[in-house]
């Protein structure tokens, strides 16, 4: 008896498993809604100090870190960018680029309340952009001689660039949302090397009301100088970084101000996409994607 009754319950277990369950539901209604807060760059103490003592060296290397991972968030032409309301998926590009304008584009997410960045956030229409405007000039025969190598003077590889300069001065934020960056490229070829000098701009928010996502510009000044500024400085308050054995092949600009521009201001502008993947959550109430379940009927047929 005692097996028989065994036997139908878990003949009963079964049944309801095949036939029912509960199942996630979603779709767009009034509710809490998450957001991440990018009201600064928390950096590595985020978890461990209060808000109001985050120090700005951590800020500046934190953008300078999210910024370096810029093209892990994948890149895209705007022609493709997602549209209101549409899923995100985690190999989807995160950063757009967009030919009319020559900037380069983000646009915020909206994640279930308690939630992050994950499959069941939605683009919005809030937007974000930066810009860049650079000139180059060729410095031929500047290389100074304590740059090159022996392997070089007995014909070594001269599409390797000895090293590269990024630096930018005290002045660096001498506008609201922009900073001046430098760079040299210093070739094993003693009569090639390049100067660039660039004007990086991050704009305001658009299309943002509720003012949920602004960026402020004290965040746009180190979003713009993250790409030369790796958060500490000189006794002058000036920062450079050096970078050897610089493969021109694969990471010199040959020239080409347009493509250091580009660099640039897909680095400044992957800073703030990096805040908002490693910065806490908050919420605002508004329209949005909710979640919910519901009891799902997978059959409507028993089984004898």
């Amino acid at each position: 008896m005692r097996l028989m009754v065994t036997v139908l319950l878990q003949t009963g277990i079964a049944i309801l498993s095949v036939t029912y369950g509960f199942q996630v539901d979603y779709g767009i209604s009034m509710g809490e809604i998450a957001i991440p807060d990018v009201s600064r760059f928390y950096g590595a103490r985020r978890s461990d100090r209060p808000r109001n003592v985050n120090e700005p060296r951590d800020q500046m290397q934190a953008a300078h870190r999210y910024g370096s991972s810029a093209i892990l968030y994948r890149l895209g032409c705007s022609e493709d960018a997602p549209k209101p309301q549409d899923w995100y998926h985690p190999r989807d590009p995160l950063i757009f680029v967009n030919h009319n304008t020559s900037s380069w584009e983000f646009h915020f997410l909206d994640s279930p309340a308690g939630g992050t960045l994950d499959q069941y956030s939605v683009y919005t229409s809030r937007k974000l952009s930066s810009f860049t405007s650079c000139t180059a000039e060729n410095k031929h025969k500047s290389i100074p001689e304590e740059t090159k190598t022996a392997s070089e003077s007995e014909g070594g590889d001269r599409s390797l660039v000895k090293k590269a300069i990024f630096s930018t001065d005290l002045d660096h934020d001498c506008g609201p949302r922009y900073s001046i960056a430098k760079l040299q490229e210093f070739w094993s070829d003693d009569t090639k090397g390049w100067y660039y000098k660039c004007n990086i701009t991050l704009g305001y928010t658009q299309n943002d009301p509720l003012n949920i996502s602004f960026v402020s510009d004290s965040m746009a000044k180190i979003a713009t100088a993250s790409p030369v500024h790796p958060g500490e400085v000189d006794g002058t308050g000036n920062t450079s970084q050096t970078v050897y054995d610089y493969n021109a092949d694969a990471m010199g600009f040959n020239g080409s101000f347009e493509n250091a521009g580009c660099s640039l201001a897909v680095f400044a502008l992957g800073s703030i996409v990096g805040a908002t993947i490693n910065n806490h959550y908050v919420s605002y109430f508004g329209l949005g994607q909710q979640l919910g379940s519901y009891f799902h009927v997978g059959s409507r047929v028993w089984f004898m």
